[in-house]
C-alpha cells in the first residue's frame, strides 16, 4: 500500500472540532478522516492509561542511557532479525478464529488490531506479503467484531471498556482497505466506525473507555 503520511492528529483536530462529512464525500477522504480521528482517539485514551507509569518509564530510560552508549546502536540486521522473530511468535500465537490475545484478553479486538498493524508495518497486507494469509484472517476477525451501531469490539472486559479496541480496529481496517476480498463491506464498517467516534466525542475533544458521550464528560 502507498499511503500518504497523515498530519499529526493533535494539530489536525482542534478541541471539540471534527471534519464535517457529507454523503458525497469521496471514500478516500472518509478513510483519511477515519484514520486521523481514530489515531487522535487512541492517543487520548492512551494518555489516561499511561499517566501512572510515566515517571517509572522516564526513570528506566535514564538508567538505560549509559548502557546504550556503551553497547552502541543496534545494526539494521539485528533489528530485522528481532522483527522477524517477533512476527514468527505472533504467527504461532494466532488463534483459529483469526484473533490474538491471551488470558483475560483472549479475543480482544484491540490486541488483534495492533497485531495486524505490526504485520502491515512489516510489509504484509491481506493480499500480499509473506504473512498475507495471517493478516487476512486477522482482518476477518475484526470484521466479525463490527456491530450495527458502528462499535468494533471483541472481548474487552479487561480493558475498562471497548473504545480503545474500537479505535485500534478502525485504524487497522482503514490500513487494510483496498487490499481485502470485500472492500465494500470494509468501507461500510469504517463509515459506521467513524460516525461512532464522532458522536461519542466530548466538548473538550476527548474520549474515554465507553462508547457514550457522557462517559467522556469531565465532572
Amino acid at each position: 500500500m502507498n499511503h500518504q503520511p497523515l498530519p499529526h492528529p493533535f494539530l489536525t483536530l482542534p478541541q471539540g472540532a471534527m471534519p464535517a462529512m457529507t454523503p458525497m464525500t469521496p471514500l478516500s477522504a472518509v478513510l483519511t478522516t477515519t484514520v486521523t480521528t481514530a489515531t487522535f482517539m487512541v492517543a487520548t485514551v492512551a494518555m489516561i492509561a499511561m499517566i501512572p507509569v510515566a515517571a517509572c518509564m522516564m526513570s528506566t530510560a535514564a538508567m538505560a542511557q549509559p548502557a546504550a552508549a556503551a553497547t552502541g546502536a543496534l545494526s539494521s540486521d539485528a533489528l530485522e532479525e528481532a522483527s522477524a522473530r517477533g512476527l514468527a511468535w505472533l504467527v504461532a500465537a494466532h488463534h483459529p478464529d483469526g484473533s490474538w490475545g491471551s488470558a483475560a484478553f483472549r479475543g480482544s479486538a484491540a490486541v488483534t488490531a495492533q497485531t495486524v498493524m505490526a504485520f502491515a508495518a512489516a510489509g504484509s497486507t491481506p493480499s500480499s506479503g509473506r504473512h498475507a494469509g495471517v493478516v487476512a484472517r486477522g482482518i476477518d476477525s475484526l470484521l466479525a467484531c463490527a456491530n450495527p451501531d458502528g462499535l468494533i469490539a471483541g472481548n474487552e472486559q479487561a480493558a475498562h471498556g471497548p473504545m480503545y479496541a474500537h479505535a485500534y480496529a478502525t485504524m487497522a481496517l482503514a490500513e487494510a482497505y483496498g487490499e481485502t476480498d470485500d472492500d465494500e463491506r470494509v468501507a461500510e464498517i469504517l463509515v459506521r466506525a467513524r460516525d461512532l467516534i464522532e458522536r461519542t466525542q466530548n466538548d473538550a475533544g476527548g474520549w474515554r473507555y465507553q462508547p457514550v458521550r457522557r462517559d467522556a464528560i469531565s465532572p
